[in-house]
Order: structure tokens, then sequence, then C-alpha cells
């Protein structure tokens, strides 16, 4: 995924640098990292903290996005 060529990574069309199944696996690591955290400290600083669902941000622009995390099990609890 990751190239030592600047000029490739500077000019590359983030778009299209990782397929649909890459881009989901990374979301799914970012939300399995975040929403935990989001959980814990949201509360007591809202301020620095969304209180919106990543995982609802981001099927706007995959709607697959839920079923690939439910079904490669991403999650302990269900979403």
């Amino acid at each position: 995924m990751y190239t030592n060529d600047a000029n490739r990574t500077l000019k590359n069309n983030p778009n299209t640098y990782w397929d649909k199944e890459q881009k989901r696996k990374i979301a799914a690591y970012i939300i399995n990292t975040w929403m935990p955290l989001n959980e814990k400290y949201a509360a007591a600083n809202p301020a620095k903290w969304s209180v919106a669902n990543l995982i609802d941000n981001l099927k706007v622009y995959d709607q697959g996005l839920e079923e690939y995390i439910a079904k490669n099990n991403y999650f302990s609890k269900i979403i």
C-alpha cells in the first residue's frame, strides 16, 4: 500500500489508491478504536468528542460498511 516514490503519492488520487475492501478494513479499524474511547470520554467532555455515531457518518459514503463490519466480526458487540 505504501511506496517510497513521493511524486506518486502526492499526485495520486486517494479515491482510487485503495480498493473498497481495503477502505472498509481501514474504516473498521478506526471505528473499532474510536467508538470505545468516544463512549468513555464523550459524556465528560462533549465539546471535544462528537455526539454523532462514526458508523452512521461513514455509511453516507459506503452503504455496505456496516454489513462488512458485522460480517467480519470487527466488534465484540452488535453495532
